[in-house]
């Protein structure tokens, strides 16, 4: 009784503390998160599939569909493996943590719980940069490198704006989590917060209406980025760019992805309809110890064209339902989506890889689709308003 009352924050308290547990109990604990939602769901759900104009869910529902049966299909056709079936557990445990998230009406208590967690996670890295001396060089406190300690104050930052009545303590621990990113040198967390708060702010004074067509544009612009990234280094920029991010983030703007990025282009060209299978890396074509360092490329790789336009597709459909409405847990998640689209330039975390800090991403979209979900005739005039 005690479980199926308190369930879903169990999954907060778990999904926001498997990134600081031993590797060897990780997949438990995923499973464990994976059996809640699905109970969740099938048991609790509330969240209707609506079929009337301005309703939301069908969308997700029938793309997340179509993504997990093209997944299993991917791994029949491109060989069964213990790493594909991992990848594959991943993704249903992202998409069940998504529709468990939706389902679920997010009360208070429930932001404050997220938000306490996250707090906590900020003061302890705070303590632990002032033991480090105020370091300045690619600080990374608990985390293993500087991108877990940047993602950790992402999502922070993302909880404590959650919450509506926030206290003076939650203002801090804020400007803190942003400190800590800019020290830990992580560009990519940097830009995904300040492409947050500009989509925040944008959201809120424009209205949602307007502003549907911003997830195409910026798909289009981070899909341009790894060709950006290349012609740089080619080009007589190379220097000023890598001068700057020297001055500022005390580490070269070029990493050698430039390099990877033109390899990784080439082998999906060769394999571009279905991709090498979900198993597959860098590391397990090309040796060595690479990462894809692009969640974009890495989906090409694997799952080719088809299912890197379900994944989008899939994004998408979650952009659209969070427009519905212009509620502030609903644009605060919207910001949040922009600013993962951004860090996944970078990074492979939403799916694979850093799943750990992956699986919060699906919750916080979940929490804006359960506001967006209590769409009725008279809010959705008053959003209407808003958004002339």
């Amino acid at each position: 009784m005690y479980i199926r009352k308190n369930l879903m924050s169990i999954v907060i308290l778990l999904t926001l503390t498997v990134s600081f547990l031993p590797r060897q109990i990780k997949n438990p604990i995923f499973f464990l998160i994976f059996a809640l939602c699905v109970v969740r769901t099938i048991k609790e759900g509330n969240f209707n599939i609506r079929k009337k104009k301005g309703d939301i869910s069908l969308g997700v529902t029938i793309i997340s569909v179509l993504l997990l049966v093209y997944s299993v299909f991917n791994m029949i056709i491109n060989g069964l493996s213990i790493d594909s079936l991992v990848r594959l557990f991943q993704l249903f445990v992202s998409i069940f943590l998504l529709t468990a998230s939706a389902n679920y009406d997010w009360n208070d208590k429930d932001i404050f719980l997220g938000k306490s967690i996250c707090q906590i996670v900020i003061i302890i890295s705070f303590a632990a940069w002032i033991v480090s001396g105020f370091s300045k060089n690619s600080f990374s406190a608990i985390f293993t490198h500087t991108g877990g300690l940047g993602g950790a104050m992402f999502v922070g930052v993302t909880f404590i704006m959650l919450r509506e009545n926030k206290t003076l303590i939650d203002k801090v621990l804020m400007v803190l989590a942003i400190i800590l990113a800019i020290v830990a040198n992580s560009r990519t967390m940097i830009g995904g917060i300040i492409i947050f708060y500009v989509v925040y702010f944008l959201l809120g004074k424009i209205g949602t209406k307007k502003m549907k067509w911003l997830f195409d544009v910026v798909i289009l612009l981070v899909c341009f980025i790894p060709i950006a990234y290349m012609r740089i280094y080619e080009s007589p920029l190379k220097d000023i760019f890598n001068e700057f991010s020297r001055t500022y983030f005390h580490k070269n703007f070029f990493s050698g992805r430039q390099h990877l990025w033109g390899t990784l282009t080439q082998l999906i060209l060769n394999r571009h309809v279905i991709g090498y299978g979900l198993d597959v890396t860098p590391e397990s074509l090309l040796g060595g110890t690479w990462s894809s360092h692009n969640w974009y490329l890495q989906v090409l790789l694997q799952m080719g064209i088809i299912g890197f336009v379900l994944l989008i597709l899939l994004l998408r459909m979650i952009w659209r339902d969070l427009l519905l409405l212009n509620k502030r847990q609903t644009i605060i998640s919207a910001g949040f989506l922009m600013g993962v689209l951004f860090w996944q330039c970078f990074e492979v975390s939403i799916t694979q890889n850093n799943f750990p800090s992956g699986i919060v991403v699906w919750l916080i979209f979940g929490i804006g689709l359960s506001e967006a979900r209590k769409i009725t005739p008279q809010n959705m005039n008053t959003s209407k308003q808003m958004n002339r």
